[in-house]
């Protein structure tokens, strides 16, 4: 599953929370899989929950980091 193609932005500043959500949901539904996050940086400005059987791969470039948003 490519992140993009879930609406994730790989910018630096757009909140992917929601969209990762739901990706992982959709992920989960299909009974686990890889999510591939290209070059870029993606942010989440609060927490995601991985679930059974989904695996995250960054290619070269690319970089996933947090916000301090704890309640979201």
């Amino acid at each position: 599953f490519m992140v993009k193609d879930h609406g994730l932005i790989g910018d630096g500043k757009s909140d992917n929370c929601s969209a990762m959500r739901k990706l992982l949901d959709e992920v989960s539904t299909n009974g686990g899989g890889t999510i591939l996050f290209p070059s870029g940086k993606f942010f989440f400005d609060g927490p995601i929950h991985l679930k059974s059987n989904i695996h995250l791969k960054l290619n070269d470039g690319g970089l996933i980091y947090f916000g301090q948003n704890a309640e979201k």
